[in-house]
């Protein structure tokens, strides 16, 4: 677990991000992080899908509260 690492991770909820459709029923895509406000963070900038990053990010312009 990522609390016995000193980590912090967050599994998104399904669908939330794209992701290869042989995996979808096996895994969620989510951050790993050192702490939450740096999790919140990442998971913002997934969310408003930067133009370098398009090709695996989805567009919203939706942020996240820590």
């Amino acid at each position: 677990p990522a609390a016995c690492c000193g980590v912090v991770g967050l599994k998104a909820s399904r669908d939330r991000f794209p992701v290869n459709r042989a995996w979808e029923s096996v895994s969620t895509e989510g951050p790993l992080t050192r702490n939450v406000l740096d999790s919140a963070l990442r998971l913002s900038l997934q969310l408003l899908g930067l133009p370098a990053l398009q090709c695996c990010w989805m567009k919203s312009d939706r942020n996240v509260e820590a």
